[in-house]
């Protein structure tokens, strides 16, 4: 009985298997997108004012999702 083998050998595996991978890579974008601007927003109107560092994050640090009703205020 003869032994077993690859019908294309180890190198056709090798490379089936690295085309495989780089397939399921992402697409690179064509063109970066700015980041979106965000709107003026006066936040003594909330009644929760920002200060110190809290004025320097961006809104997500503390409205996820874009949710700002219910956002605790500690």
């Amino acid at each position: 009985m003869r032994p077993l083998r690859a019908p294309f050998g180890s190198r056709w595996c090798t490379l089936a298997l690295l085309a495989l991978l780089l397939g399921t890579l992402p697409a690179p974008r064509a063109e970066s997108q700015p980041p979106p601007q965000r709107a003026q927003f006066d936040h003594m109107t909330t009644g929760f004012e920002l200060l110190g560092q809290h004025r320097d994050l961006p809104c997500e640090s503390c409205h996820v999702n874009a949710i700002f009703k219910g956002t605790p205020k500690t």
